[in-house]
């Protein structure tokens, strides 16, 4: 069953579905982009238009990741978008490229070599190569205000590291340590 009501919104159920043969790869379109759909609204694509860069540390849910390994991350293909682990990299990277604007990465505070290395990559095989890439090593790392739990992973970080007996300055510390270990991946 399929509902559209322009004051609620959207509301798709499904009754019944084989385990061995799910429903999938479900789209909703408005039915004046038929045929051919594009990924993202035109008018979403025109709200964006006075911005040079697009930051996508809330498209990442950067702030209190858990992210981290490659394979961790939301896939282009799953269900929803809209999942813990943030939208899809390719999706970041599809509006960057779509809208011609310049694209800015927040990586997961915990993530490892190895997601870095598959990011860098797909960043080189994917974007726009007339774009420019910034890079941010997670955000708000210094932030104490309790919902930043980078920030204490970052001070735990160094601390153990024993880059200064100050936990303040070990997480400082450990942030440019981590930067610079990311930009050189």
């Amino acid at each position: 069953a399929f509902t559209a009501n322009s004051t609620e919104g959207l509301s798709l159920e499904i009754h019944d579905t084989q385990p061995n043969d799910y429903v999938r790869d479900i789209q909703i379109v408005r039915s004046d982009n038929l045929p051919s759909t594009p990924t993202f609204e035109p008018l979403f694509q025109e709200k964006l238009s006075p911005f040079s860069v697009l930051r996508f540390m809330d498209w990442g849910v950067t702030n209190a990741s858990w992210i981290q390994h490659w394979p961790d991350r939301t896939s282009r293909l799953a269900y929803t978008q809209a999942q813990s682990g943030g939208v899809a990299l390719e999706l970041m990277i599809d509006l960057a490229n779509t809208v011609g604007q310049d694209a800015w990465f927040c990586i997961p505070h915990q993530a490892d070599d190895m997601y870095v290395r598959e990011l860098a990559r797909l960043i080189r095989d994917t974007l726009d190569p007339a774009l420019k890439v910034y890079i941010e090593y997670s955000n708000e790392t210094w932030n104490t205000m309790g919902s930043f739990t980078q920030t204490a992973y970052v001070q735990d970080q160094g601390e153990a590291l024993g880059l200064s007996t100050d936990r303040w300055t070990a997480g400082h510390y450990f942030v440019a340590m981590r930067s610079v270990q990311i930009f050189t991946l």
